[in-house]
């Protein structure tokens, strides 16, 4: 039982980020648009 809730925590943690970033940006249908921008942002970031 102590694997099936250590993997359910792991697979919620992979999750958090990555539909927060997916979500942060945008829903969905602006992804592939809004998917050049979002690395671009990064870069200019960390040159700042």
């Amino acid at each position: 039982m102590s694997d099936s809730e250590d993997s359910t925590v792991t697979y919620t943690t992979v999750s958090s980020p990555y539909e927060g970033q997916s979500g942060d940006v945008s829903p969905g249908e602006d992804g592939p648009p809004v998917m050049p921008e979002d690395p671009y942002a990064y870069v200019v970031a960390a040159f700042q």
